[in-house]
C-alpha cells in the first residue's frame, strides 16, 4: 500500500506541507517555532530526486507558501490591473 502512495507523497504532499508549515510561522498565526522544522518535509522530498524534480517540488512549496502569505497582492489592483495579472505576479514571487 505504501508503495502506491509514495510517488504522490513525495511529489505533492511533502512540498505542500512545507509551504503550509512555513505559512503558519508568519502572522496571523505567529507560530515561529514551525520555521525550524518546516523545511524537513521538503528535504525528504528532494533527497535523491533529479535536479528538475527537486526544482519543481521546491517551486510548489514556495507557491503554497507565497499563496498563503501574500494573498493580499491579489486584492490590491493598481490602476485597473487585471486579477489574472496580479495572480501571475504572486506566482512569480514563488
Amino acid at each position: 500500500m505504501w508503495t502506491n502512495l509514495k510517488p504522490f507523497v513525495f511529489r505533492w504532499l511533502l512540498p505542500v506541507s512545507t509551504g503550509l508549515l512555513l505559512a503558519v510561522a508568519y502572522p496571523p498565526f505567529e507560530a515561529g517555532q514551525m520555521a525550524w522544522v518546516a523545511l524537513v518535509p521538503l528535504l525528504f522530498a528532494v533527497r535523491g530526486a533529479t535536479t528538475g524534480a527537486a526544482f519543481r517540488r521546491g517551486y510548489l512549496a514556495g507557491l503554497v507558501f507565497f499563496g498563503a502569505t501574500v494573498w493580499w497582492i491579489v486584492c490590491t489592483t493598481v490602476a485597473g490591473t487585471p486579477v489574472v495579472l496580479a495572480v501571475a505576479g504572486a506566482a512569480g514571487l514563488a
